[in-house]
Formats: structure tokens, C-alpha cells, sequence
């Protein structure tokens, strides 16, 4: 996971993340971290046993990585945070999120 705030043009660095695994029709949290100054896990998201086939979420909390920055922003916050829902169907392979980020919009894709 890579996260990138694209209004900064920097990394978001420090912002707090929640993994979450569909466990039949409700995500399940599996747990929980800050960014690193890269905007980075310091390690894999999932590693071994834990790197398994199915539907994840990573829940970003961005309005306080925006506060931090003392970005002038309405409030509420047009965005809060920001669900990034993504499948893993072949754990053999890598699989890199890249996360784009401003405090009104994302997107997201699957880097290289």
C-alpha cells in the first residue's frame, strides 16, 4: 500500500489505516496502522498464512491528515474517510495499491 497526497504532492505520511476482510456480507477487521513517512506500510499488509484469497478494505482516515496539514477545509469535511475496497485472487502474485489523494477527491489502482 502506497498512499500519495496529490495536493501536497507529497507522501501522506501518518495517516491512520484500518484492513478489514469480507467475512460473508461484513468486513472483519484484521487491524490497524499509521503510514509511514513514505505514505507506506513499514511492513506487508499480509505475509504467509495471512495472504489470502478474497475482498479487502483498507479504510483511510484522511480528514485528520488533512487537519494536521492546516488545510483550510470546510466542516464537515467533503471527505472523512476513504474506503478502498480491493479482491486478491491469486496470493502468489504481488500486489502493490497505489492511492492518490486530495480533500476532495482519490482514486486507486494496482501498481506494479
Amino acid at each position: 500500500m502506497h498512499a500519495i497526497d496529490i495536493w501536497t504532492g507529497l507522501p501522506a505520511s501518518g495517516m491512520r489505516v484500518s484492513l478489514s476482510m469480507l467475512d460473508g456480507s461484513a468486513y472483519r477487521p484484521m487491524r490497524t496502522f499509521n503510514t509511514n513517512q513514505g505514505g507506506r506500510t513499514d511492513a506487508p499488509l499480509f505475509e504467509g498464512e495471512t495472504f489470502l484469497r478474497g475482498s479487502y478494505e483498507l479504510l483511510l482516515d484522511v480528514e485528520p491528515h488533512y487537519a494536521k496539514l492546516n488545510t483550510a477545509l470546510p466542516r464537515p469535511s467533503f471527505l472523512t474517510e476513504v474506503p478502498i475496497r480491493f479482491s486478491i485472487d491469486d496470493p502468489r502474485q504481488r500486489y502493490h495499491i497505489a492511492i492518490l489523494l486530495t480533500p476532495w477527491s482519490y482514486s486507486y489502482y494496482r501498481g506494479s
